[in-house]
């Protein structure tokens, strides 16, 4: 029986959460790079609810084959851990693209979040919610590639038949849809909720629903009242409004399905992706 020691050499610490902590690992076999989460058993075992996280996870990524959802190739357990053993990324989350270079061109943002909504697409086919969609759990291959990106982290994922509805408040602040805030009952929709907020921050710089505390985020979540006269909205087509208006929706009734937002008109307009200041104006007249 093999063990991640025997098969792997592990290296560089690469993050680290509140139940696990991930490094570098190096196949001994192939040398080749893997990201390995290493899930401390004794912070977990003591309630059904992580338990179940990891279980839901694997099952999730066994069943998941798709170019743009992380790859889980093995699994480990040991005395004190399980390893879940990923393809590594070594371009880093999307969080930090944003946090480096704020507004995307338009262009960026449509190419991204179509293939996005395909990729959603898929996954919901498979009858699995993400729950957790957000920018730190897209993770990139190539820096400079934003259609290089995988979603990851489904350790909130769960599997859901098209008419039953989910209750469990999970997710990040300002990520969550309203109704799951509302506890009314949520179902794929509330992936499609997230992606229309990393949409906005993509094409505006900003989140919708920060505020400066965690008490106020929720609150703005809930009320989910979005500013479109924002003087930023001004810069980008009347169709990537509309498209955000549609997967920000409160009344999840009235939102796209991630099947319905692939057929947008936004995703139909060929848009110029613009460059530097300096290519557009000639400085010699």
């Amino acid at each position: 029986m093999t063990t991640l020691d025997s098969d792997f050499e592990i290296s560089t610490n690469l993050g680290r959460g509140n139940f696990s902590i991930v490094h570098l690992g190096i196949k001994k076999k192939d040398k080749i790079s893997y990201a390995i989460k290493s899930i401390y058993k004794e912070k977990i075992l003591n309630k059904i609810e992580n338990i179940e996280s990891i279980i839901n996870e694997i099952k999730a990524l066994r069943k998941l084959n798709h170019p743009h959802i992380i790859k889980l190739h093995e699994v480990y357990e040991s005395d004190k851990y399980i390893h879940l053993v990923f393809e590594y990324l070594k371009g880093g989350e999307l969080f930090e693209i944003i946090d480096e270079r704020g507004v995307f061109s338009e262009s960026e943002a449509q190419s991204l979040i179509k293939s996005m909504v395909e990729t959603l697409s898929y996954v919901h086919s498979q009858k699995i919610i993400h729950r957790d969609l957000k920018p730190e759990n897209i993770i990139l291959q190539d820096r400079n590639d934003l259609i290089s990106y995988k979603i990851a982290d489904f350790g909130l994922s769960t599997f859901l038949e098209n008419d039953e509805k989910q209750y469990l408040r999970c997710g990040s602040p300002g990520f969550v849809s309203p109704e799951s805030l509302n506890k009314e009952g949520y179902d794929f929709k509330v992936d499609v909720f997230a992606l229309g907020v990393i949409t906005h921050i993509l094409l505006t710089g900003f989140p919708p629903f920060q505020r400066n505390t965690y008490k106020d985020t929720i609150l703005a979540n809930k009320e989910c009242k979005v500013d479109f006269d924002f003087p930023v909205w001004n810069n980008v087509s009347i169709e990537s409004k509309n498209f955000v208006k549609k997967i920000l929706e409160k009344d999840p009734n009235q939102r796209y399905s991630s099947s319905e937002a692939m057929k947008d008109p936004w995703f139909l307009i060929k848009l110029k992706n613009i460059g530097s200041i300096f290519d557009i104006v000639d400085f010699k007249n």
